[in-house]
């Protein structure tokens, strides 16, 4: 090797380990500030080994199953019942009121401890209470309608709170058993990973969180996707069905699949209520605020790469629609919206890290405006 090569390729050498160990030191850093979330619902569902196939659920939480999340530090346990809450005994105590709370993740305290998730919160507020939880993660409207049937029913409760996310609203037209046998198939029956000489892109995508965080950032930049999609560096921006589920309702113009499935969430609410009605059980729905509607920036990155501009939405729209339809049904509400809006400008954190849920402020907001309202109420 001549000289004159050797002083072109040392600098380069020396470049190209220094950007390699770069690339190294950045992905072990993103790993630690941004650990890999649960990129399916199975994995959600499965990882921990909290749930099982059920007959008619599709899935519930095994009873006595305990663990720790590293990505939250967090820790769940489930009773002999396989309910995220302390042991409950069927048999009531006299002189004690009992809530049941149907839901699904924020119920159930997805990313928070045992003691900060708001049923066990409102509990504690509220004098001669017990509040029994029975919230899953992953479970539509429908399925806590057949939990309070199976479960809810045994604890003979005075009022029944259902939790309702807006992204209950809308559902993909897949059974609870169809949606677990797909989530959970095995390993061996899904579709293989990507290899680097088939796909190169895919290959870095499935494997390097480094890349993953830096494409979440460009997409939660409007005008930077905008600029990629002009250029061809990025696909077309997605319509209706690549929008978050959480932000569909709040649409000015409902399509026909969004008016179908609002119109399929009215339908299935008054079945509670008339089912509770016959026993003579107050219905009481809590909505739970989306963090697109409290969090500006949220909603903003959320829109990113949409077709869809801010104009297109009213974020407080499902709130209200959900307010009229209990007052014309006789269905009690809680609207959390409102309050949570007031103490999300104030600067206060009210959801996990990288996350749609609650954190433990956000569940404690939550509590309190269930709890102040029971107070209030002449039932």
């Amino acid at each position: 090797m001549t000289t004159r090569l050797r002083a072109v390729l040392g600098p380069l050498v020396l470049v190209l380990a220094s950007l390699l160990f770069a690339l190294v030191l950045g992905e072990i850093v993103v790993r630690v500030a941004f650990p890999p979330a649960p990129a399916t619902l199975g994995e959600r569902l499965l990882a921990s080994g909290a749930y099982e196939g059920h007959p008619v659920l599709g899935w519930r939480p095994r009873p006595n199953a305990s663990h720790h999340s590293q990505r939250f530090n967090a820790s769940f346990t489930t009773n002999s019942r396989g309910l995220r809450d302390r042991e409950r005994s069927l048999e009531r105590t006299p002189g004690v009121q009992r809530i049941v709370v149907l839901g699904d993740s924020f119920a159930w305290g997805y990313g928070v401890n045992d003691g900060e998730v708001f049923p066990r919160l409102v509990e504690s507020m509220l004098e001669r209470t017990e509040v029994v939880n029975l919230g899953v993660t992953a479970f539509g409207i429908r399925q806590e309608f057949d939990y309070l049937k199976l479960e809810g029913a045994l604890y003979k409760p005075d009022i029944v709170i259902l939790a309702l996310c807006q992204n209950d609203i809308y559902r993909d037209g897949r059974t609870p058993h169809e949606t677990f046998r797909a989530v959970t198939a095995p390993a061996s029956s899904r579709k293989a990973p990507p290899t680097f000489l088939g796909s190169p892109k895919a290959w870095v995508a499935e494997r390097v969180q480094l890349y993953r965080v830096t494409q979440q950032a460009i997409n939660a930049n409007r005008s930077l996707v905008k600029a990629l999609v002009a250029l061809g560096l990025k696909d077309e921006l997605r319509g209706f069905e690549g929008l978050d589920n959480n932000l569909m309702p709040a649409l000015m113009k409902y399509p026909p699949q969004l008016q179908s499935s609002w119109d399929t969430t009215q339908a299935e609410l008054l079945e509670i209520r008339d089912w509770l009605a016959e026993r003579k059980i107050p219905f009481v729905l809590a909505l739970i605020p989306a963090r697109q509607a409290i969090e500006p920036k949220s909603f903003q990155h959320t829109i990113a790469y949409t077709v869809y501009e801010s104009t297109d939405f009213e974020l407080d729209k499902p709130y209200r629609n959900l307010e009229s339809f209990g007052r014309a049904n006789g269905i009690e509400v809680i609207n959390g919206y409102p309050a949570l809006k007031r103490k999300g400008e104030t600067g206060v954190s009210l959801y996990l890290r990288n996350d749609i849920h609650f954190n433990a402020a956000g569940h404690e907001a939550f509590a309190a405006e269930i709890a102040g309202y029971l107070q209030r109420s002449p039932r």
